[in-house]
């Protein structure tokens, strides 16, 4: 589906590898295995996401869920709602979403989001403008989320970087 690379060890692996997580600002995400190859990158001897494995059953309903997830900018869906939406008992989705991804439903829409602020932050003139538009409802929850996830505020993120040349990014 996707794997995640760590840029202070220069290793990709599927988000489902039972390794150490990361700190959050040392992971970048891709598409697929060739993606992260291209960047650097190399592949996780532990999880060998490189290879083709046996699809899961529950792959497709998971992909549906990211896709459901990702659609949903204005708001991240309670884990009762996407259970209504997929007529699957919360328990189970959330097992099953966690052992596919590696992350709960909640903490992927936290990072979509956290993604889209980051992304809002380069093409954005003002800090206030990309919080909102990235589904954030207010700026205290964007600051506290995205300095507990990256370790910066988004307004340190904006100077430091935001695609300006010169700058660096945290």
């Amino acid at each position: 589906m996707f794997v995640y690379a760590v840029r202070s060890t220069g290793i990709y692996c599927r988000p489902s590898c039972p390794s150490r997580r990361p700190r959050r600002e040392q992971v970048q995400f891709f598409d697929r295995p060739a993606s992260a190859e291209q960047a650097g990158f190399r592949a996780c001897r532990r999880c060998h996401p490189q290879k083709a494995t046996v699809e899961d059953p529950n792959l497709a309903l998971v992909e549906q869920i990211c896709r459901f997830i990702i659609e949903r900018e204005d708001r991240a869906p309670a884990l009762e709602e996407l259970s209504q939406q997929f007529h699957i008992s919360p328990y189970h989705l959330q097992r099953t979403f966690k052992r596919i991804v590696g992350v709960t439903p909640r903490q992927y829409a936290a990072a979509q989001r956290a993604d889209r602020l980051k992304a809002h932050l380069k093409e954005r003139r003002t800090v206030t403008e990309a919080i909102y538009e990235a589904g954030y409802k207010s700026r205290s929850s964007a600051y506290d989320q995205s300095a507990g996830q990256t370790g910066i505020t988004p307004a340190t993120h904006k100077r430091r970087g935001g695609g300006q040349a010169g700058t660096q990014t945290h």
